[in-house]
């Protein structure tokens, strides 16, 4: 299972995961890939071959800008150029972002809904499915006794689901891709594995307002 990385409020990243990489004030565009973050929380990542063409134009605080698809998302940073790194192996080090954006649309539009959920984990956990795609799930519950989400980032969980009205239930596994606490809300974003047909379809009825 692939190491998630916390670069923003709810927003996760796998180490390896592929960016789209461009050097501002440099007419320079290359893929690379997130190999981490130091102690520091500033960001590694790897270094195109081409970059030695470069090097020398590079300061501290040029910007990159990298954007990169998760849970569906393409997301994009900004980070400034803080220094290369040759061991143990060669790589570039940004600065902390301070923000991610989501930049697109997702690939699969969740559909808003709000459909009563068990999530076995530890514990069973109730909670209420508030947007869904056949790619993956948010889910809101109560917070745990310290005020957050009772789930945490890179948790495999079984979620138990029944179509309102219906007495149909539904089963599917997956993992926890994000958690966000708020004032109001406490909720996760899951991301299923393998969807069962008649899961999908029930999505799907979902979508056209069927049900």
């Amino acid at each position: 299972m692939a190491e998630m990385v916390q670069l923003g409020e709810g927003v996760a990243i796998e180490v390896g995961a592929g960016l789209r990489v461009q050097v501002e004030g440099i007419d320079f565009t290359f893929t690379s890939r997130f190999l981490g973050t130091l102690d520091t929380d500033d960001v590694l990542l790897s270094l195109d071959p081409r970059m030695e063409h470069f090097e020398s134009r590079l300061e501290p605080g040029t910007v990159f800008s990298a954007s990169y698809l998760s849970d569906d998302v393409y997301h994009q940073f900004r980070a400034g150029f803080e220094r290369l790194i040759t061991d143990p192996i060669r790589a570039i080090v940004l600065n902390k972002p301070n923000e991610v954006l989501n930049i697109e649309q997702r690939m699969l539009p969740r559909t808003p809904c709000s459909v009563p959920a068990r999530v076995d984990i530890r514990k069973t956990l109730a909670g209420t499915i508030t947007d869904i795609s056949p790619k993956g799930c948010r889910i809101e519950m109560p917070a745990d006794e310290s005020g957050g989400v009772p789930l945490e980032m890179g948790d495999r969980v079984r979620l138990r689901l029944r179509a309102p009205g219906s007495q149909h239930g539904y089963i599917v596994e997956g993992q926890v891709r994000n958690v966000a606490v708020s004032d109001l809300v406490r909720e996760a974003g899951i991301r299923f594995d393998n969807l069962p047909e008649i899961l999908r379809n029930f999505i799907e009825t979902l979508a056209r307002g069927t049900y």
